[in-house]
């Protein structure tokens, strides 16, 4: 179920402004342990990819990573890559992972962006965790948006494939301006940034669910990089 019932009724506004997006993430696609994404596109109404300008100190997350929990130092999926231009990927160096505690009362995982001057926005693209299969049940899935304190999304994000051959699975659009030109817009970015995918179409993504559900997870915290052994590893890391 969605935290409240005005999720349900939620209307994406047209070309939200301001300065401070905040996401809030509510549950994963099925680990009880971990959450995480591989990226965000903000785009203004112009079709211009917004990248903060000291992405450590303007991408923050609560809790902020991994390195957070007892045994993990230095571990490289940390808020700052969320933005680095690197989001069709399961490297971990381009990806950000979080705990993730889904008891009834626990406070929800947190994301802030604080861009470099209020904007426009006319589109955010979420990349999902999709490190491999089993792994990508750590993606996002019910998550809320503010833009200077207002929301500007309430639903679900689209569950990434745990393969990278199938990018416009990996990614949910919410578009805040469906002109001709800006769609436009994002086609040519597209064309340029994802050309393996041809163009998303700048209402491309998930579309709001879809993907399996999660499936009884074992108990207690694994390690990051535990395999279950009821499926099929992962592809190896990239990590050397």
């Amino acid at each position: 179920p969605y935290p409240d019932s005005s999720w349900e009724s939620f209307v994406v506004p047209e070309r939200p402004r301001g300065q401070t997006l905040k996401i809030v993430i509510y549950s994963t696609w099925g680990d009880p342990h971990y959450v995480g994404l591989a990226g965000l596109d903000i785009f203004d109404a112009d079709g211009a990819l917004l990248t903060p300008s000291d992405p450590e100190t303007q991408v923050t997350a609560e809790p902020a990573s991994v390195n957070v929990l007892e045994g993990y130092n230095g571990d490289p999926r940390t808020p700052d890559k969320l933005v680095d231009g690197v989001n069709l990927t399961s490297d971990d160096l381009h990806v950000w992972l979080a705990p993730f505690d889904p008891s009834p009362g626990a406070a929800p995982v947190t994301v802030t962006v604080t861009l470099d001057e209020p904007v426009t926005l006319g589109m955010i693209r979420l990349w999902n965790y999709n490190k491999s299969r089993i792994h990508s049940y750590r993606g996002v899935r019910r998550v809320e948006m503010t833009l200077a304190g207002e929301r500007i999304f309430a639903g679900e994000v689209c569950k990434a494939p745990g393969v990278l051959s199938e990018a416009v699975s990996a990614a949910e659009c919410v578009l805040f301006d469906s002109s001709d030109t800006f769609l436009a817009a994002m086609d040519r970015f597209d064309a340029t940034h994802y050309p393996q995918t041809r163009a998303f179409g700048a209402a491309g993504g998930g579309g709001g669910g879809g993907g399996e559900s999660g499936g009884e997870m074992p108990h207690g915290r694994p390690r990051t990089a535990e395999k279950s052994p009821l499926l099929p590893p992962p592809p190896p890391p990239l990590l050397l």
